[in-house]
C-alpha cells in the first residue's frame, strides 16, 4: 500500500519539521537526536526526537502538533 493512502502508518520526523517550518517555525538547537524549533513571533517551543526517517509516535505527535497549534492531518 502506497504510503500516502496508508492511514496507520505515523508520519515520519522529516515530515514533521517541514510542517512546523511551514508553520513559521524555525531551527534553533540540536543536542544529538534532539531537535528544537521556535516560533520567533509566539515563543513557542518544541522538540523532534529522533532521526528524520524515524517514525514518530502517535502520542508524541498529537502532543507536538497541539503544542505548537498546527491542525492535524487526516492521514496523521
Amino acid at each position: 500500500m502506497c504510503r500516502a493512502y496508508a492511514p496507520d502508518v505515523p508520519p515520519k520526523n522529516r515530515q514533521i519539521e517541514v510542517a512546523l517550518r511551514l508553520h513559521g517555525f524555525v531551527f534553533k538547537d540540536q543536542v544529538g537526536s534532539h531537535c528544537h524549533f521556535e516560533h520567533p513571533v509566539l515563543g513557542i517551543k518544541v522538540t523532534i526526537v529522533g532521526d528524520p526517517g524515524d517514525e514518530m509516535r502517535k502520542g508524541t505527535l498529537h502532543r507536538l502538533l497541539k503544542i505548537a497549534g498546527i491542525p492535524k492531518r487526516p492521514n496523521w
